[in-house]
């Protein structure tokens, strides 16, 4: 071996991780990561920006969803998976 990296040999996980790396990044769009195109043509919302600005924030909307309205409270329950499929 001369010490160059053409001359090691790769293990055939790493090249298969290697080829599905390089199909997905052939799948996706040519634009997809260029955010200032995105910020400039008004896609991608400003750091602080409102989802809705001409609505007050905080404020619930009940016209536009009645049934969410009532909600005051919302709990999600985190539990690791052998104790979440004895407990419920």
């Amino acid at each position: 071996m001369t010490g160059y990296p053409w001359d090691r040999r790769i293990r055939r996980r790493d090249f298969l991780k290697l080829g599905a790396g390089l199909a997905a990044a052939s799948a996706l769009p040519a634009g997809l990561f260029d955010v200032k195109r995105a910020l400039a043509a008004g896609v991608l919302r400003q750091p602080g920006s409102l989802p809705f600005p001409n609505r007050p924030a905080g404020v619930p909307q009940p016209d536009l969803a009645p049934e969410l309205a009532n909600i005051d409270h919302i709990i999600i329950v985190m539990m690791e998976n052998h104790s979440f499929d004895n407990y419920f």
